[in-house]
């Protein structure tokens, strides 16, 4: 797999968005089989690389390299997200507060394409193969989800998992 930082639109006011693509390449190296995009999308390139470094330590170092900056998790395990959720997911992605304000009805109209495309999209589920290989051990670490998520998702996002341990927002 091969990952690439790439423009991905073109507003008609000339805002730039990047997203990470994994491409999946043939046995020629050359021609993609397949591309992954990779979560969200910023409109500026040092957001997504700060988000690429979080993906790329995972997958080279490992959960513990990433806990401290994983301080929430998306709330995945209830099933497809609201409206509300969308919306707010939407909001905080747009991080000039004054601009958010100005362009609230293009805004919504984000949020509600991001709510329909999250009612007609099948949530992903592993093979029972791949569950039963992947069994997480008891008493692991690292194996947080929502439910371990403080009682204020929204200002928790900001802040760094030892921060809210310390704190005693979070347990661990």
């Amino acid at each position: 797999m091969v990952f690439v930082l790439e423009r991905c639109l073109h507003t008609p006011m000339r805002i730039t968005q990047w997203e990470i693509l994994g491409h999946v390449l043939d046995e020629d190296g050359q021609t993609v089989r397949a591309t992954l995009p990779l979560s969200f999308y910023w409109p500026d390139e040092g957001s997504v690389k700060q988000h690429w470094e979080y993906m790329r330590r995972y997958m080279e170092e490992g959960p513990e390299a990433i806990m401290d900056h994983t301080p929430v998790c998306l709330p995945l395990h209830e099933g497809k997200e609201s409206f509300g959720f969308g919306y707010r997911m939407v909001m905080h992605h747009h991080v000039f507060f004054i601009w958010a304000i100005i362009a609230t009805p293009l805004i919504f109209v984000e949020a509600l394409g991001r709510y329909l495309a999250m009612q007609t999209s099948d949530i992903p589920r592993w093979s029972k193969r791949i569950e039963e290989e992947c069994q997480i051990d008891p008493g692991d670490p690292y194996a947080i989800d929502a439910r371990d998520n403080p009682p204020d998702f929204w200002k928790a996002t900001e802040k760094r998992r030892s921060e809210l341990v310390a704190s005693r927002v979070l347990a661990r």
